[in-house]
């Protein structure tokens, strides 16, 4: 038998992901927000740990191997782009469906960089 592959491992878990959210979520915006908010976390985590150890290309979280300090930038960088957007959509609801919308994109664009990752040989 042969040994399952990260990227396959990956896109099982996206699919479970998205099999669970739509499973739970009724047709309000402010649920698929708050489900947009969780798929893109775990998007970031999937990719921080699909790059942990390999050398890092983007000049913002610095060169070098993707250790500690790449993962508290890039930690930070996201969770203050989180909370912007959040105190923005409580501010003006309106923009919630704008705001669902970026963040299902976000996830899909990260979840497309971690399975290259995976992809990718030490």
């Amino acid at each position: 038998m042969r040994p399952l592959r990260h990227s396959y491992l990956v896109r099982v878990v996206c699919i479970a992901i998205t099999l669970l959210c739509a499973a739970q979520i009724a047709c309000g915006q402010d649920r698929w927000y708050k489900a947009s908010v969780v798929t893109a976390f775990v998007a970031q985590g999937t990719d921080i740990a699909s790059t942990l150890g390999k050398d890092e290309a983007n000049p913002i979280l610095g060169r070098g191997p993707f250790g500690g300090r790449q993962v508290g930038i890039k930690l930070g960088i996201f969770s203050f782009g989180m909370t912007a957007q959040y105190v923005a959509v409580r501010k003006q609801p309106q923009h919630k469906r704008i705001a669902t919308i970026v963040n299902f994109a976000l996830a899909g664009v990260t979840m497309g960089v971690a399975v290259r990752n995976w992809r990718i040989r030490r």
